[in-house]
């Protein structure tokens, strides 16, 4: 058995995860990576395990963005920071994290964040996604969903709104974690293949050179600040691992 995984349109998407277990054969695996490379798109071997490792990543960037809004974050907000950053999908497509749910299927999303959350209290299913088949999008036809708003108003716990710089940090760390928890399991061989894949599978900016290489030109240690910051003020779920922890470089 073997999983190929493609990404959403699979048209123009590039990356293809291929996703091996314990028990998969060689024959196998180079057969899904000819038939990928035939395609005229790019493999990337992982380990099987919830998420693979695109998915894994990016949803602790999405669940963050949701909890934002139940906390009185602007939705423009939010995706605005994640823009600033230079999130995008899709050939360059700028889109933060709420964009990116609407375009990926907001039902796929809510799925994939419930099945995700047996990874741990740092994929925490937020309220929002807990209603009884949610399906609205946040955006439509370019401007905020007016549909949403009622429910948000229910559901919200307003707190202080964070600045700009915060909430691009409560995004975009998160993934950083939990890049880095990938290699602590092992889901891929060389660290360059999580810069990659989220390169071409979840539009991280390139010229930022993926989460990996990212982190160590801002410093591990700073980063391992920050989310232990936010673990002071928000919980548990960014508690940064131990990789982060105990290194300043990978």
């Amino acid at each position: 058995f073997i999983a190929m995984h493609f990404f959403n349109p699979v048209r123009s998407m590039k990356l293809i995860e291929i996703g091996v277990a314990d028990f998969t054969s060689q024959e196998a695996k180079e057969k899904a990576i000819g038939l990928t490379l035939a395609l005229g798109k790019i493999p990337i071997v992982v380990k099987d395990s919830p998420g693979f490792l695109v998915n894994r990543i990016v949803s602790r960037y999405m669940t963050e963005a949701v909890i934002l809004i139940t906390e009185g974050a602007p939705i423009e907000s939010i995706d605005e920071a994640a823009e600033d950053f230079g999130m995008a999908i899709d050939s360059g497509q700028v889109m933060g994290p709420l964009k990116l749910i609407d375009y990926i299927g907001t039902e796929t999303a809510v799925h994939a964040v419930h099945s995700l959350a047996k990874l741990g209290p740092r994929i925490s299913v937020p309220i929002l996604f807990q209603i009884a088949n949610f399906k609205q999008n946040f955006w439509k036809d370019g401007k905020l969903n007016p549909e949403l708003n009622e429910a948000i108003k229910v559901l919200s716990t307003p707190k202080k709104r964070p600045n700009r710089i915060e909430i691009q940090d409560r995004l975009i760390l998160p993934m950083i974690d939990e890049s880095f928890r990938c290699l602590e399991d092992n889901i891929v061989s060389d660290p360059k293949f999580i810069d990659l894949a989220m390169i071409l599978g979840v539009g991280f900016p390139a010229f930022r050179g993926g989460p990996i290489t990212w982190a160590n030109e801002i410093g591990i240690s700073k980063i391992t600040e920050r989310l232990e910051s936010f673990k002071d003020k928000y919980g548990q779920r960014f508690e940064p691992c131990k990789l982060l922890r105990e290194n300043t470089k990978i």
